[in-house]
């Protein structure tokens, strides 16, 4: 995921959580570098991706082999709410030694 700040242009084209939710049935997660929820959102372009306003994290794009934005955007959305389960580092520790 890349790191950027947003112009007041691209804001308009982000798309808020709520909507998100309403259009393609997908309650976003909470940005995995700030935690911030409310600043999470889809930001609509010719490649659709799940961005953080706060921070300026953005998600995947997805936008391999898809030519529907609709499809495109609700993939990206699926995709930033991949996360990886936290591991628990003591007890794989202990499992090694």
């Amino acid at each position: 995921m890349s790191r950027r700040h947003f112009s007041s242009e691209q804001m308009r084209n982000i798309m808020p959580l709520e909507e998100v939710l309403q259009r393609y049935c997908v309650a976003l997660e909470p940005c995995p570098f700030c935690c911030r929820q409310q600043s999470v959102g889809l930001y609509m372009s010719r490649e659709p991706r799940v961005v953080c306003t706060e921070c300026g994290a953005e998600g995947p794009h997805n936008g391999g082999g898809i030519f529907d934005t609709d499809q495109c955007a609700h993939s990206a959305c699926l995709a930033w709410n991949k996360r990886t389960p936290p591991t628990d580092y003591l007890r794989v520790e202990r499992r090694l030694t």
